[in-house]
């Protein structure tokens, strides 16, 4: 809360006017959206007083929620993406084929179009497809604008090495100092988009991308656990991590939920688990005394080795939480 001195519409002098946050709602395309704005209440008469600036930020607010709500790209991203790049305004409008005012009103707060909003977004976090647009559209531009650009973006790309291998570089078949680059990707799987990241070489003769056989195994499991996260699945790592935390093999806890002997592995892997897997294990995670049932009744089936070291780790993460066998 705080005090401000405006024009009061109803006293028809300046009064001293008290600030509130509250919460608002505003209507946008029919349907309406609750966000958090202000209010400037005349300590005069005690009505509503109507502030430009406040009025303002609260339609900022109210656009925000919207944009969030529709998956629309945000006016933070849309204006940080001709500062990324190097590039002015009206040359990147060129550049993406819009009307030379369009990103202007954009970057001015104008909510874009899904499509426009998808190709923002795809600009704001992945250098590799702004180069793609900037490669395919460069005769738009002058010259100059183009080299100030691609020197922005190469760098930009450039910037997460993980390390340099010596090595043959079989983009360019000659032996020299590969980096290996972190870069941030963007797909759409199964009908959901995600944004994760990879690990690629990165030919500096050549300027060009590559991957090795293991590079797009691990990038497909970080595109995968994106996917699962945006879900709210288990990623990969969860689920290994219930897994050590009763100390439990793959095959053995197949065995205790009664799956497929290699479930764990391939869900530890590239597949995907569905919602009823996920749910067991996260029960699993949650509850070492079913943990300990289901140890039970799969006795017969595990090597009594085993079964006495998986029953003494779930007894202590039982007496962890307070339950005792």
């Amino acid at each position: 809360m705080k005090e401000m001195k405006v024009f009061c519409e109803h006293c028809r002098i300046e009064s001293e006017c008290v600030v509130y946050s509250c919460e608002l709602t505003g209507t946008i395309r029919g349907v309406d959206y609750k966000y958090k704005g202000k209010e400037a209440i005349c300590k005069k008469c005690g009505r509503l007083v109507f502030v430009p600036e406040i009025n303002d930020e609260n339609l900022d607010s109210l656009y925000s929620v919207y944009r969030k709500a529709n998956n629309i790209v945000s006016l933070e991203d849309v204006r940080s993406i001709p500062k990324k790049y190097n590039i002015g305004k009206k040359p990147l409008s060129l550049l993406l084929g819009w009307g030379e005012q369009t990103l202007s009103r954009y970057m001015d707060g104008d909510v874009p179009s899904k499509h426009n909003s998808e190709v923002l977004k795809e600009l704001a976090i992945n250098p590799i497809s702004y180069l793609d647009l900037l490669e395919a559209n460069k005769e738009k531009i002058s010259a100059v604008v183009y080299e100030k650009s691609k020197k922005a973006a190469d760098a930009l790309i450039r910037e997460d090495v993980i390390r340099k291998e010596n090595r043959l570089c079989t983009c360019c078949m000659e032996v020299h100092d590969v980096p290996i680059v972190r870069i941030k990707d963007s797909i759409v799987f199964k009908g959901v988009p995600v944004e994760f990241y990879v690990n690629c070489y990165y030919c500096e003769l050549a300027d060009e991308y590559y991957e090795s056989q293991d590079m797009l195994s691990e990038n497909d499991i970080a595109m995968k656990d994106a996917y699962r996260k945006k879900l709210g699945l288990l990623t990969t790592t969860d689920i290994h991590a219930i897994r050590s935390k009763y100390g439990i093999s793959q095959s053995d806890l197949c065995v205790l939920l009664g799956w497929g002997g290699k479930t764990i592995t391939r869900y530890e892997g590239h597949q995907v688990q569905d919602n009823a897997h996920d749910s067991i294990l996260k029960k699993l995670d949650s509850d070492p005394e079913w943990f300990i049932e289901l140890l039970e009744k799969a006795k017969p089936l595990l090597n009594a080795d085993s079964y006495e070291r998986y029953y003494s780790t779930a007894t202590k993460l039982l007496t962890l939480v307070g339950f005792t066998v």
